[in-house]
This record gives C-alpha cells, sequence and structure tokens, in this order.
C-alpha cells in the first residue's frame, strides 16, 4: 500500500517493513524485560529479608514492597550512560534497523547472491541477540543489587560486604572488590556495588563483627567445595588456583 502511495522503490517498502517489524520486537522485548525485572526486584528484595532474619534469629519487622517506588526505580538511570533500560532496548532497535537498512541497499548495489544477504542479516541479528543477553543479564544484575540494598535498609543493616563467585570466570575488578566492606551511605552502583561490568555477578552480603560460616566455591578441578565465609577471591586463588 505504502508503494502504491508514495510512489516509493521496492527497496523503500522493504525498508518500512522492516521498521514495523522490528519496533513490534522491541515492543515485545520491553515489555516482556519489564516484567522480569519487577520479578528480580521482588524476589531479591524478600528473600534478602528472610534470609537476614534467619541468619540473625532475629524476627524483624520488613516493609512491603511500595508499587510506585519500584515504577519510579525502573524509569531512573543508574549507568554512566544515563539511560534506563527501556532507552537501551530501543537504541539497539535503531542500530539494527540502520544495520539492515544499509547491508540490503549494499546488496542491491553490489548484486550479491540471496544467500550471501541471508549470511549477513543473520550476522546482524546474531550480534543483537548477543547485544540483548548482555543488557537482561546487565539490567537483571543491577534490580537485583538494588532490591537486596532496599531489603538491608528496611531492615536496619548497616554495613554490607562484596561476595564474588570463586571460579575462573570472575573478572579482575571483581576479585580485587570480594571481601570490601562498605556502608550503606556509600552504596553506589559500579563503584562500591554491584554490578561492576556487564554480565555480573557479583552480590552482596549484610556484614556483622561476628560473621561467621562458609561460602561455595570450586576446587582446581571444578569441584563445588565449601570454604571458610571469610576467605576472599585472592585468598582462594593463592590456595586453590594453579
Amino acid at each position: 500500500r505504502a508503494s502504491v502511495r508514495a510512489h516509493i522503490s521496492r527497496l523503500e517498502a522493504i525498508q518500512l517493513q522492516i521498521i514495523h517489524e522490528m519496533n513490534k520486537l522491541s515492543s515485545m522485548t520491553e515489555n516482556k524485560l519489564t516484567e522480569v525485572i519487577k520479578d528480580v526486584y521482588k524476589g531479591s528484595y524478600y528473600n534478602t529479608g528472610y534470609e537476614i532474619a534467619i541468619g540473625t534469629g532475629i524476627g524483624v519487622s520488613f516493609s512491603k514492597i511500595n508499587t510506585k517506588k519500584l515504577e519510579t526505580i525502573m524509569k531512573t538511570p543508574w549507568a554512566v550512560d544515563g539511560k534506563t533500560f527501556s532507552q537501551r532496548i530501543w537504541g539497539n532497535n535503531d542500530k539494527v534497523i540502520e544495520e539492515l537498512k544499509q547491508g540490503l541497499t549494499r546488496s542491491i548495489i553490489q548484486g550479491t547472491s540471496p544467500s550471501k544477504t541471508i549470511q549477513s542479516i543473520q550476522k546482524i541479528f546474531k550480534t543483537s541477540q548477543s547485544n540483548a543477553e548482555r543488557l537482561v543479564m546487565t539490567e537483571s544484575s543491577f534490580f537485583a543489587s538494588k532490591a537486596i540494598h532496599d531489603s538491608y535498609k528496611s531492615t536496619g543493616v548497616e554495613r554490607y560486604q562484596i561476595l564474588a563467585t570463586l571460579d575462573h570466570r570472575t573478572s579482575e575488578i571483581c576479585r580485587d572488590m570480594d571481601g570490601k566492606v562498605f556502608r550503606m551511605s556509600d552504596y553506589e552502583p559500579g563503584v562500591s556495588a554491584p554490578p561492576f561490568h556487564a554480565r555480573c555477578r557479583t552480590t552482596t552480603i549484610p556484614y556483622f563483627d561476628d560473621n561467621y560460616g562458609k561460602r561455595i566455591a570450586k576446587d582446581n578441578n571444578g569441584k563445588t567445595i565449601y570454604v571458610d565465609s571469610k576467605m576472599t577471591y585472592r585468598d582462594w586463588e593463592k590456595k586453590f588456583v594453579k
């Protein structure tokens, strides 16, 4: 219909169709990710309060999640680029659309075979999928961290400790941050609290002077073991990593 009405070329008609389909996909992604993030926040918030009560043996009063506050948190930029997760989704959408339009134009001008054109488009979508996965994991990590922070405040926790994953895939920054203790007033994502980078797996635990117990780690053979809770990543590295 657009071709007939505006007398545009077949290529331009295909480009319009691409934009329409990509916008539908991005809208679906935003809606799905919004639900995922809400679930992550709620789960982390209540689970942290429960774990604190079990760990301390004290049944502290616990604030119910404020729905309006959660909506505000989700719309507040937290990374250095000043964008919300919704803006990142649509930014990725615009980039993919532009790459697809350029790819199709080049293919027509150069007379590329359909199979090569398909391979080019598949490569663009593979990159887009990787970007989407990184976005979901990083945003989920942030909102889980934020929920834990809010749960700490609700239960009166004054200090928290960085807890990295004790295996070979942990980043250098998380290895160095593991075991560090901060006051709640110093909480800042990317600086004194996770996520410290894309796909960050590091979390936090409430810190008390009499902290003790065990934490999960991996030995040289990749087998799950339990080590002293005060063992930092660098301590584990010296003992188990060859």
